[in-house]
């Protein structure tokens, strides 16, 4: 999976809620293959890992997160 760097730049929340678009379309991805099953839970796990680094070094939440904490 590519990530893109379009994101950069954007204010906190727009970049959490691209982060969150990221590993959504990657639990969505499906395989008709071993292999490609494979690929896309190595996918789906680091773009994961992309959203928690953001989120455990303060970055804010994705707006779906925001709006079931009360947050909007």
């Amino acid at each position: 999976m590519i990530y893109s760097t379009d994101c950069h730049g954007r204010p906190d929340e727009a970049h959490a809620d691209a982060l969150y678009d990221t590993l959504s379309d990657a639990l969505k991805e499906r395989g008709q293959t071993p292999a490609q099953r494979a690929r896309a839970q190595d996918n789906a796990d680091a773009a994961f890992s992309v959203l928690d680094v953001w989120l455990r070094s303060g970055g804010a939440w994705p707006t779906p997160w925001r709006r079931c904490a009360g947050g909007e």
